[in-house]
């Protein structure tokens, strides 16, 4: 059996809420030029439907900007006020793959927090996501 594991978030809804804060923060300092003052809280999501709802709605606004990119947009760099510095500028590409890498590492946090309590979410790899999901045709 596993040993108890922690989680970097606090409680098992926190490190979700913190997944979809990252990807908003970033996507509307991609987006518009300016990074959220305030961070999303778990006040807003008293449970999981109220989350999953949220992040449904993030996730198709994510989608549709970066669908909407050219590729010279991709390679080029942002400016982005961010309320505690100077603006900063980062290469786009860049952000968007860490929007993914954050949110991989804390699923897999998740993940093994789960397996722990003997619930593990069982497979999660995308590749057998597509293939139950996705059309290849």
């Amino acid at each position: 059996m596993l040993s108890p594991c922690w989680l970097s978030q606090g409680n098992l809804l926190d490190p979700l809420i913190h997944i979809l804060d990252a990807q908003w923060y970033w996507r509307l300092a991609c987006q518009e030029g300016n990074a959220p003052v305030e961070r999303l809280k778990a006040e807003l999501y008293p449970d999981l439907d109220a989350l999953w709802g949220s992040w449904s709605e993030e996730d198709d606004r994510l989608v549709d900007y970066v669908a909407s990119l050219s590729d010279e947009q991709v390679e080029s760099q942002v400016e982005y006020a961010w309320p505690r510095a100077r603006p900063r500028h980062k290469t786009l590409w860049h952000i968007i793959l860490h929007i993914l890498n954050h949110g991989m590492h804390h699923r897999a946090e998740v993940g093994l927090y789960l397996n722990t309590l003997g619930k593990s979410p069982r497979d999660i790899d995308f590749i057998i996501y597509v293939a139950k999901h996705i059309s290849e045709d």
